[in-house]
């Protein structure tokens, strides 16, 4: 079985990268088309954790 080829790379949003981390991303993309990229920022990272955990456990993990 082969390791699938995606990357996945977290920041807070594609905005708020560096300029020179953010062209660094969009380099690896154009130069691997074979390869699938990921960009999570922390709005699809909330919406999974909603998705996959228990609503108690969710709820009990985001109060401040």
């Amino acid at each position: 079985m082969a390791i699938p080829r995606i990357v996945h790379q977290t920041a807070r949003s594609m905005r708020d990268l560096p300029d020179d981390v953010r062209r660094n991303y969009k380099a690896n993309v154009a130069l691997n088309p074979g390869w699938e990229f990921r960009f999570h920022d922390d709005a699809a990272m909330l919406s999974y954790l909603q998705r996959h955990l228990p609503a108690g456990a969710f709820s009990a993990r985001t109060k401040e």
